[in-house]
């Protein structure tokens, strides 16, 4: 049955695995896994960007950005503003499309700093996709963080990181849908980043970010004003930013909370289930249902012989089960350990599910061996000769989300 799940203010937090429910032990046979493999386990480990900090936000469904047809961006990875940005310099507050190479902003010391490096490049959202890898832009409203923080609304991209608790947090972690939040007006836009020599943090509309961190990724940028000849040496995060990336839930958490409770955001509600529907779909579109379950095993009755097959289910993200706090956006369907195959008179185990995972496969190796994730739609391979029994140890899943994650921001009453 469909249930609440609620991470509110006096929601208590667990720190264990990344991903889903997982259990070592095989469940009672008797016992179904909707009822066995729920819950989710949240602390997920210091992730990285596509330019270096945070790889969930890449996604098979997402092309690499072709930078000779920047209209047509597909990669809504980069750390940017938007037009309109004030960003404190030596002169005042200037918006950041005026800056060009030279100029002097200044750090969070009052330090002038100058930019070597100034990039822009267009993004077309796609509304097809989920809010953190459509390309909406985030809009941090008048006093989000504290009062006159920032001073007026401020526009950035999902991956620019604002400085709170001495941390750079992801503004897609901070969205509460009311005091930030996706801004779906916007559906095409100019952004821009500014480079200083060092990793930088400075001001936007008061309110304390990151100057561009290159990673890898500037060749997605046209080079706006002058042309600077700069050396392409790939910083890495943990020797040269200026303040450490936060995304673990233990340390984004309490931050969201806050913020949220700021707005008047109670916390974040899902409604879910534990039910997987765990299904097969044969070659010729037949769908089969589990004919029994035996020894912690889901048992599938196989009537002729068989190539290949789909094993389908429900799947869910959990920032999307949870909350934007929890950095971890992989689809994940169930969790399996073992597959076995009676074939005539032979048994045999089927590993798909344990070989490198291809794109397509519809796998994803787990961080414990022997065992891996579908992402709701897995290929398996099996070739069988007639009539046979596959048998599944699911051990982890769920739950899984019915509602639209936009309607899951619960305010205060």
């Amino acid at each position: 049955m469909p249930q609440k799940t609620s991470h509110g203010s006096n929601a208590s937090r667990v720190r264990s695995s990344r991903h889903f429910s997982s259990h070592s032990s095989s469940g009672s046979p008797h016992t179904s896994p909707s009822a066995r493999h729920n819950g989710y386990n949240h602390h997920h480990t210091a992730s990285q960007r596509h330019h270096g900090k945070h790889p969930a936000a890449c996604s098979p469904s997402r092309r690499a950005k072709d930078a000779t047809h920047p209209a047509a961006s597909e990669n809504f990875t980069e750390a940017c503003f938007l037009p309109g940005s004030l960003i404190a310099t030596s002169e005042g507050e200037r918006r950041v499309e005026s800056l060009a190479i030279n100029d002097l902003v200044l750090t969070s010391e009052g330090l002038p700093e100058k930019l070597v490096w100034v990039g822009k490049s267009q993004c077309t959202v796609r509304p097809d996709l989920a809010d953190d890898l459509a390309g909406w832009p985030i809009r941090i409203r008048t006093g989000a963080i504290a009062d006159h923080l920032p001073h007026t609304d401020l526009l950035v991209t999902a991956e620019h990181c604002i400085l709170l608790n001495g941390g750079l947090i992801p503004a897609r972690i901070l969205v509460n849908g009311i005091s930030i939040m996706w801004d779906r007006s916007i559906r095409s836009y100019e952004y821009f980043h500014i480079e200083t020599e060092p990793h930088a943090l400075i001001s936007a509309n008061g309110l304390l970010t990151e100057s561009y961190f290159d990673t890898g990724d500037r060749k997605v940028f046209q080079q706006a004003g002058q042309i600077a000849a700069l050396r392409s040496i790939q910083k890495d995060w943990e020797k040269d930013a200026a303040a450490p990336l936060v995304t673990s839930r233990s340390q984004t958490e309490d931050v969201w909370k806050a913020i949220a409770a700021r707005a008047g955001v109670e916390g974040f509600e899902a409604c879910t289930t534990t039910d997987p529907s765990l299904h097969l779909i044969l070659p010729d579109g037949t769908r089969l249902y589990p004919s029994r379950e035996s020894g912690g095993y889901v048992i599938f009755t196989l009537p002729h012989a068989v190539r290949s097959l789909r094993l389908v289910s429900r799947a869910a993200r959990p920032c999307d089960v949870t909350g934007p706090f929890i950095d971890d956006r992989r689809t994940l369907g169930v969790l399996i350990r073992d597959i076995i195959l009676f074939d005539a008179s032979r048994t045999r185990k089927v590993t798909d599910h344990l070989m490198p995972p291809e794109p397509t496969s519809g796998w994803m190796a787990d961080e414990l061996p022997g065992q891996g994730w579908t992402d709701g739609d897995a290929a398996l391979h099996i070739n069988t000769e007639g009539p046979s029994t596959l048998a599944l140890e699911i051990i982890g899943g769920g739950p899984y989300i019915l509602s639209e994650p936009r309607s899951q921001i619960r305010r205060t009453a």
